[in-house]
C-alpha cells in the first residue's frame, strides 16, 4: 500500500464508511454505532497531560479529525488541519453513587458526523486514585481492532507529556485516506468484467442466492415498522472442561473454535424453529496489509455466513459444512458489505438488518486487566442499551496462566423491540446447553440436541394442560331436557316471528322422533338435515337425538354434485327437509318434508333404549385434500364436554340471547345452537339473507335484544364498517379463521368482551379460548378448554421451547371418533398421545402454533396447503382436483394471497391445454362441484407452472395476478414530479414506473435513497428524511406523506436540481404559469448544472393583473439573477415560456451577461398586436389542450385524461385560467428584442422558424418534430429531444 499526497479537498469514503454514513443519515445522530472503551484507572491521572495526549493522538491519526459532509446526496470526508481541531475532553468529579448515570450519559452521546470529531473523551473522577476514563468513538472512524493501536498511542503520548515532552513515535506508514484509495484500486470497477469486484460479487451472488429475507426468530413482540435499536444484554459462560473439549473438537476436525461456535449457533437457531437455511453475520478485521497494523480506522467488514442445517446432520457433519462456508467467505472478504447489499438488492425494511439479523463473533485470549496510560486499569463493560441486530452473540475464549482453555464467556445482545429479558436469558441458557451437548457428543444429530430441561418440559406438557374437570356421562339432549324442566316456559328458540318455549321445543322434538324411529332411525344411524334456518332446525336436531341417531347437516345452497356425494358417502336413513330446500336434493332420496308433516297426530314419543355418551351425535363434512370431502364423526361425550366448557367460560345464563348466524353445515354452528339451551337462554336463528345484509342483521340484533354472537373475523369486519354502534351491546365471539390484529382492536374499542376461539372440526369445534386484552402481536388463541390438552411438537413429536413454532396437536375429551368410513385417513390424523393416559389419542391439526412466553397459545398458519377463508376450512387440493377435471386445463395450483385489505383470497393458476381455457367456463365448471367460497375469484392462465430444482411446484415464483407494466399513473402534479424523480435517480424510463411501485423493487438502494431525498427536497422544497422512503417507498405513499406538510407545487421556483458548479438552467413557464411540464427534461441535463423551473407568482395569491411580456421577462430576469448571481445562463422556454426566455436572454445580453444557450420549444417570438383573448382560448391553452369551450365540463375532461391539473381545486383552476388569459394577451402585444447568442429550437404543430429569424442573430439550429404542441414536453417526446438538449448543453461545459 502506498501513500497519496496530502489533500485538503474533500475525499471519498471507504465502502464501510459509506454504510455508516448512510445509517447516520437514516437515523440521525444517535448512539447506535458508538464504540466505547471504558477503563477504571487505579492511580492518579494528570488531566492536562491527558488532554495533550489526546491532541497528539488526534493529530497522528487523520481519521480522528475528519468530518463527513453531504454533497448533493453523495458523502465526502473532510480532514481538518491539526490547528483547527477542538478536542472534546471533559473532566468531572462526582460521588460514587452517580457513576452509573454518568457512564450511561457518556456512552450514549450522539455524534453529528457533519460537525463533530468522531472521538469524545470523558474523565470521571470518583477519588484521588479512582477514575473512569471513557474513550467514545463513532464506528465510522474505528473498529474493535483499532482499540489496540489507539490505546498504545494514547499511552505513549501520555507518558511523554507527563515527562514534559512530545511523544517520539515513528511516523505512520499510511493514513486512512490512503486505505480508501487502495481499496478502490484493489476492487476495481463494477463495469470491468475482470475486476476483483466482479469476481467477488459473482461468488457472493451465487452463495447468497435464495437467501431468506428474514429469520423467523422466537420473538416475544411483533417486529415494529422501524427498529428503535434499543437493546439489552445477558451474560453466559461455559466451564474449562467444555471449553477444552470444544478446542479438541476443532483441532481433531481441522477446523477452528470460531467454526465450532458458528455451527453451535446454527444448531441453536434450527432447534428454535428458525429453519435450516440460516444467514448469520460475522466480522473480519480487514487489515490485509501490514501497513495498516498501527492505524486507527474502520477496516472491519461484515460477512454473511450461510449455514445449511438441512437433512438432520450430525454436529460434526455440520461443523464440516461451516468450515467450507467460512473458508470460502474469508477468501472473498474484501467485498464491502454495503456494496454487496446494493448489488443483491434484498428486500429492504427499516425494521431489520439486510441479509442477516443474527450476528456473532469470537475473541481469543481476552483479559480484563490492561495498563492504559501506563497505569493499572480494569476494563469495564459499558451498560449498553443499543442492539444493532435482532440477536448478537459475543463470545470470548479465556486462557489461564499456562495458556490453557479456561472457559468461554459470552454476552447475548438482544433487541428489546423483539425480546423480553427472560427470553434472552433462555436463549443464552440454551446456547450453553448446545455447547455442552456437542462438546460431550460431537456425533449427536441436530434433532437430538435437547434445549429443554425438566422444568421446561413439565411446564409445556403438564402445567399448561392442567384442565381436568368432572364430565357427566350423559348426552347433550339430557342437559337440554334438564334445563327444560327448570325453565319450561322460557323462550328457547326465536326464528322470525316464531317462538318456541323449552316445553314446546322438547314436545315437538319428541313427536318428530317418533316419526324417525318409525323410519328406522336408531343409534349410529344418520339423518340428513337439508333445512332453511327456521324453527324446524333445532326441533329436527333434538328429534334425531331422541330417536337415537346422529344428524348430518347439508347446506341446501351447496352444488348438487357435492350434496349428492355427501348423501351417497354417509348413507343417511332419511333426509329431513322443507319445501324451500327440497328441490335441491337428489330426486331418489327418501325424505320427509317437515312443512307437510302433521305432528299433532298420535305418534310414539318414547325416548328409545341403549343410547350412550359414546354414540355419534353428528357428522360434519370438511374439505378433502384429494378432492373428496370427509365426514367427521363427533360423539355425544365430545359434544357435552365442549358445551359445558363454553357455558362455563362464557358464563351464559337465562338472560342471554345468542344470535346464530352460521350454517349448520359449518361446525361453528355447534357453538351457537346449544349453549343457550343448556343455560336457560334463548337461541335466535338469523335468516340467511339477514346474515348477508349488515343493516338487516343489525336491526334483528337490536329488535331481539341479542346479548352475544359468534361470527368469523370477516363478518365482524363487515359489521364494524357498516353498523359499529349495534355491536356495543354484544359480547363478541370470533373463530373459524385467524383474527387480524386491527379487527380485534376495533372490536375491543366497542367496550364489550371479545373472545377468540380456535379449534378444528376433528376436536369438536373449538379447543382453546382467549379473552382478548391489549397484548401486542397477533391475537392469542389462549389456553385449552376443559379436559383438553394442547401440545406444540416438532416433527418427531417432541415439545418445542417457548416462542418456537411447531405443529399443534390436540388431545382430551374433544377428540372426535374419526372420519366416517375412512379408517386409513383416521389412523393418519388421529394418533397415539405419547404424553397422555394409556390408550389416549391426539389429533394432528396441520396448524402451526407456539406457546408464547406469557403462557398463551398463538396461531401461526398451516403446515400444509389448507387455508381458512371467511371461516371455511378449504383444502386447496380439492379445488385443484376440480380444476384439473376441466377439459382445457392441463394442471393447476391454487394459493391464498393477501389482498390490500389484509384478507385472504383464492387465486387459481391454470396450465393451458390444447387451447386456452375460457375462464368464465372454468368458473361455471367449478361451481357445479364446489361451494361458492371455494371458487377462486381470480384465475391466471400460464403456459407452465414454475418448478423448484427438485421438480416441485415453486409457489413463491407464481406471478402476482393482474400485475400491469408501469402500474397506476400519477394523478397529481406532485405525484408526477415524484415519479419523474424516481426515474431520474433510478435511471429508468418514466413509463416503467407507477405510483404504487416500490423504490427498492425498482432497483433503489441505501445510497440512492439519500440521492432521492436530496432531489425531492430540492425540487419540491420538502423536508423529507431518509427514513421516510423506507416507511413510504412508493410515489403514492410519499405523496401522501408530503401532503401532511403542505404543498409547494405553486411556489415561484421549483428546484429540479439545486447543486452544481456549472451554468444553471432556467425553465420559463408556459402561459398557464406552471413549471410542472418540465419534469421529464431535468434528467437529460448533464450533471453539475442546477435546474430551476420558474412559475408565475400570480398563481399563489393576489390579483391576476395584466402585465406586458417585457415586464414579466424583467421579473423573471431579476429572479434568475438573484438565484444565480452571475452568468453564464442557459434558458429554456416552451410555448409562451419561449417568448419569455427569448426576452430574458435579450435583456441579459444587454446587461453584458453571458447566455450560453437559448432553447425554444414550439414557441412564438410575439404576436401581431394586442388582441382580446376568449375564455375558450384560455381554457384550451391553460388546461393543456384538454378543455374546449367555456370549461363547464373541465373537471370531467381533466379526470378522463388523468391530468395532474385535476388535482387542483376549482379556485386554483380559475386562477390558472385567468393567468393564462393575461399571459396570452401579453404575448399578442409583445414586440420582441434581438438575441445574438446560440439557439436550439424545436417546432411541433407549425414551423415558426421564419417568425424567429428577425430576432435571432447568432448560431441557430431548429428541429421539426412530428408531434402536437402539448406533446412536446411529455416523456415519450422528451426521450427523443432531451438527449439532444443535454448534448448541446454539454458542448458548453
Amino acid at each position: 500500500m502506498t501513500t497519496i499526497p496530502a489533500a485538503t479537498d474533500e475525499l471519498p469514503l471507504s465502502y464501510a464508511q459509506r454504510r455508516f454514513w448512510f445509517l447516520h443519515r437514516l437515523e440521525g445522530p444517535s448512539p447506535t454505532y458508538n464504540i466505547p472503551l471504558v477503563s477504571r484507572v487505579h492511580a492518579a491521572v494528570d488531566t492536562e497531560a491527558l488532554r495533550a495526549a489526546v491532541t497528539d493522538v488526534v493529530g497522528r491519526h487523520e481519521v480522528l479529525r475528519t468530518v463527513y459532509v453531504d454533497r448533493d446526496g453523495e458523502p465526502a470526508q473532510r480532514i481538518l488541519p491539526e490547528h483547527d481541531v477542538r478536542i472534546d475532553l471533559v473532566h468531572e468529579v462526582i460521588d460514587a453513587a452517580e457513576l452509573d448515570d454518568r457512564l450511561a450519559a457518556a456512552t450514549s452521546r450522539a455524534f453529528d458526523l457533519s460537525r463533530d470529531l468522531p472521538l469524545s473523551v470523558r474523565l470521571i473522577t470518583v477519588g484521588p486514585r479512582d477514575h473512569v476514563l471513557v474513550l467514545l468513538l463513532h464506528h465510522i472512524a474505528t473498529d474493535g481492532v483499532s482499540m489496540g493501536p489507539l490505546s498504545h498511542d494514547l499511552t505513549t503520548a501520555y507518558q511523554a507529556r507527563l515527562a514534559g515532552a512530545a511523544p517520539q513515535w515513528s511516523p505512520l506508514p499510511v493514513q486512512y485516506r490512503d486505505y480508501v484509495y487502495w481499496q478502490r484500486e484493489l476492487m476495481g470497477s463494477d463495469d470491468e468484467p475482470t475486476s476483483e469486484y466482479r469476481r467477488q460479487l459473482e461468488f457472493w451472488r451465487g452463495t447468497l442466492a435464495g437467501l431468506p429475507e428474514e429469520l423467523t426468530l422466537p420473538t416475544d413482540f411483533p417486529r415494529p415498522a422501524q427498529s428503535s435499536f434499543r437493546g439489552g444484554t445477558v451474560d453466559f459462560a461455559t466451564g474449562p472442561t467444555v471449553h477444552r473439549r470444544l478446542c479438541d473438537l476443532a483441532h481433531r476436525e481441522r477446523t477452528s473454535v470460531f467454526m465450532v461456535v458458528h455451527a453451535a449457533i446454527a444448531t441453536l437457531l434450527t432447534r428454535l424453529g428458525c429453519g435450516t437455511d440460516l444467514p448469520l453475520g460475522s466480522a473480519v478485521a480487514g487489515r490485509t496489509d501490514e501497513a495498516l497494523d498501527e492505524l486507527v480506522g474502520l477496516f472491519v467488514n461484515s460477512l454473511v455466513l450461510r449455514a445449511d442445517t438441512g437433512g438432520d446432520p450430525t454436529f460434526t457433519e455440520l461443523l464440516h459444512r461451516a468450515r467450507d462456508t467460512d473458508l470460502a467467505a474469508f477468501e472473498h472478504q474484501d467485498m464491502p458489505f454495503d456494496r454487496l447489499v446494493e448489488a443483491l438488492q434484498p428486500a429492504r425494511s427499516p425494521s431489520r438488518h439486510p441479509l442477516f439479523q443474527v450476528f456473532f463473533t469470537l475473541a481469543s485470549g481476552g483479559t480484563g486487566h490492561v495498563n492504559l496510560l501506563g497505569l493499572p486499569c480494569t476494563v469495564l463493560r459499558s451498560a449498553s442499551d443499543v442492539a444493532k441486530f435482532d440477536l448478537s452473540f459475543y463470545l470470548g475464549e479465556e486462557r489461564d496462566a499456562a495458556g490453557e482453555p479456561a472457559g468461554v464467556k459470552g454476552v447475548v445482545e438482544y433487541a428489546t423491540d423483539l425480546f423480553r429479558p427472560d427470553a434472552a436469558e433462555s436463549i443464552a441458557r440454551q446456547l450453553v446447553r448446545v455447547l455442552e451437548t456437542v462438546a460431550a457428543d460431537p456425533d449427536v444429530r441436530l434433532s437430538q440436541v435437547d434445549l429443554l430441561d425438566h422444568e421446561d418440559r413439565e411446564r409445556l406438557l403438564t402445567t399448561r394442560n392442567d384442565t381436568a374437570r368432572p364430565l357427566p356421562d350423559v348426552r347433550l339432549l339430557d342437559l337440554i331436557a334438564a334445563q327444560a324442566d327448570k325453565t319450561p316456559d322460557n323462550v328457547a328458540v326465536v326464528a322470525g316471528d316464531r317462538r318456541l318455549t323449552y316445553r314446546e321445543l322438547l314436545d315437538r322434538a319428541a313427536r318428530l322422533a317418533g316419526v324417525l324411529r318409525a323410519r328406522g332411525v336408531r343409534q349410529e344411524r344418520l339423518v340428513a338435515l337439508a333445512l332453511s334456518r327456521s324453527d324446524w332446525l333445532p326441533v329436527a336436531i333434538l328429534a334425531v337425538w331422541q330417536a337415537g341417531g346422529a344428524y348430518l347437516p347439508v347446506d341446501p345452497e351447496y352444488p348438487a354434485e357435492r350434496i349428492a356425494f355427501m348423501l351417497d358417502d354417509a348413507g343417511p336413513v332419511v333426509v329431513l327437509t322443507d319445501r324451500a330446500s327440497a328441490g335441491r336434493l337428489p330426486a331418489d332420496r327418501d325424505r320427509i318434508v317437515l312443512d307437510d308433516l302433521d305432528l299433532d297426530l298420535d305418534v310414539d314419543t318414547g325416548t328409545g333404549d341403549g343410547h350412550t355418551a359414546d354414540g355419534a351425535a353428528y357428522v360434519i363434512y370438511t374439505s378433502g385434500s384429494t378432492g373428496r370431502p370427509k365426514g367427521v364423526v363427533v360423539s355425544h361425550r365430545n359434544l357435552v364436554n365442549f358445551q359445558l366448557a363454553m357455558r362455563d367460560r362464557l358464563r351464559l345464563g337465562e338472560q342471554d340471547r345468542l344470535a346464530a348466524v352460521t350454517t349448520a353445515a359449518f361446525d361453528a354452528s355447534v357453538l351457537e345452537l346449544y349453549p343457550p339451551l343448556i343455560s336457560g337462554g334463548t337461541l335466535v336463528l338469523v335468516p340467511r339473507e339477514s346474515v348477508r345484509e349488515p343493516a338487516r342483521l343489525a336491526e334483528l340484533i337490536e329488535r331481539e335484544h341479542v346479548t352475544i354472537m359468534q361470527a368469523t373475523p370477516s363478518l365482524w369486519q363487515l359489521l364494524l364498517t357498516i353498523v359499529p354502534e349495534t355491536l356495543r351491546t354484544l359480547r363478541v365471539l370470533t373463530g373459524g379463521e385467524a383474527l387480524p390484529r386491527y379487527v380485534a382492536d376495533e372490536l375491543r374499542k366497542l367496550g364489550g368482551a371479545v373472545v377468540n376461539l380456535y379449534g378444528p372440526t376433528e376436536t369438536t369445534v373449538y379447543s382453546t379460548c382467549a379473552r382478548l386484552d391489549g397484548r401486542l402481536g397477533s391475537p392469542a388463541i389462549g389456553a385449552p378448554v376443559a379436559n383438553t390438552r394442547v401440545y406444540v411438537l416438532d416433527d418427531r413429536l417432541r415439545p418445542v421451547p417457548d416462542a418456537t413454532a411447531g405443529e399443534l396437536y390436540i388431545a382430551g375429551a374433544g377428540v372426535a371418533r374419526g372420519y366416517l368410513g375412512r379408517p386409513g385417513l383416521t389412523a393418519g390424523r388421529f394418533v397415539a398421545d405419547p404424553y397422555g393416559p394409556p390408550g389416549s389419542r391426539m389429533y394432528r391439526t396441520g396448524d402451526l402454533g407456539r406457546w408464547a412466553r406469557d403462557g398463551r397459545l398463538e396461531y401461526l398458519g398451516r403446515t400444509d396447503h389448507q387455508v381458512k377463508i371467511r371461516g371455511f376450512r378449504i383444502e386447496l387440493g380439492e379445488i385443484e382436483a376440480a380444476l384439473d377435471r376441466h377439459q382445457d386445463v392441463r394442471g393447476s395450483v391454487v394459493v391464498a394471497r393477501e389482498t390490500r385489505l389484509g384478507e385472504l383470497s383464492l387465486v387459481g393458476y391454470l396450465v393451458r391445454g390444447a387451447r386456452a381455457p375460457d375462464l368464465d367456463d372454468v368458473r361455471a365448471h367449478l361451481a357445479t362441484t364446489l361451494p361458492d367460497y371455494m371458487v377462486p375469484p381470480v384465475l391466471v392462465v400460464l403456459d407452465a407452472l414454475p418448478l423448484t430444482a427438485n421438480g416441485k411446484v415453486d409457489r413463491a415464483a407464481l406471478p402476482a395476478p393482474a400485475a400491469l407494466p408501469g402500474g397506476r399513473q400519477p394523478a397529481t402534479p406532485r405525484q408526477r414530479i415524484l415519479r419523474d424523480l424516481f426515474a431520474e435517480v433510478l435511471d429508468l424510463d418514466e413509463s416503467e414506473l407507477g405510483v404504487d411501485d416500490s423504490f427498492f423493487e425498482l432497483g433503489g438502494h441505501s445510497m440512492l435513497v439519500i440521492r432521492l431525498v436530496s432531489r425531492i427536497n430540492a425540487v419540491l422544497g420538502g423536508e423529507l428524511e431518509v427514513g421516510d422512503v423506507f416507511a413510504a417507498p412508493t410515489v403514492e405513499q410519499l405523496d401522501r406523506l408530503m401532503a401532511d406538510g403542505g404543498s409547494a407545487q405553486l411556489d415561484t421556483v421549483l428546484t429540479y436540481r439545486g447543486a452544481g458548479e456549472r451554468a444553471p438552467v432556467f425553465l420559463l413557464p408556459p402561459a398557464n404559469g406552471l413549471g410542472w411540464g418540465y419534469s421529464s427534461l431535468s434528467r437529460h441535463i448533464p450533471a453539475g448544472h442546477p435546474v430551476y423551473a420558474l412559475q408565475d407568482m400570480r398563481l399563489r395569491a393576489g390579483p391576476v393583473d395584466d402585465r406586458t411580456a417585457t415586464r414579466l421577462a424583467a421579473d423573471y430576469r431579476n429572479r434568475i439573477m438573484a438565484l444565480s448571481g452571475s452568468g453564464p445562463y442557459i434558458l429554456v422556454g416552451w410555448s409562451f415560456g419561449g417568448t419569455l426566455a427569448h426576452q430574458v436572454a435579450a435583456d441579459l445580453r444587454d446587461r453584458g451577461e453571458d447566455v450560453s444557450l437559448l432553447v425554444l420549444l414550439d414557441a412564438l417570438p410575439g404576436g401581431d398586436g394586442p388582441s382580446e383573448i376568449t375564455i375558450e382560448e384560455a381554457n384550451h391553452v391553460g388546461l393543456d389542450g384538454l378543455v374546449e369551450g367555456d370549461g363547464a365540463d373541465r373537471r370531467e375532461r381533466l379526470a378522463a385524461a388523468a391530468s395532474p391539473l385535476d388535482s387542483l381545486d376549482d379556485e386554483t383552476l380559475d386562477r390558472l385560467v385567468a393567468v393564462t388569459m393575461a399571459n396570452l394577451r401579453a404575448m399578442t402585444g409583445h414586440a420582441p428584442g434581438t438575441f445574438d447568442g446560440p439557439v436550439l429550437g424545436f417546432t411541433a404543430a407549425h414551423d415558426e422558424t421564419g417568425l424567429w429569424q428577425p430576432h435571432l442573430t447568432g448560431a441557430t439550429t431548429f428541429h421539426r418534430l412530428d408531434c402536437g404542441h402539448f406533446d412536446i414536453v411529455k416523456p415519450d417526446v422528451m426521450a427523443t429531444i432531451g438527449p439532444i438538449i443535454g448534448e448541446r448543453i454539454g458542448d458548453f461545459d
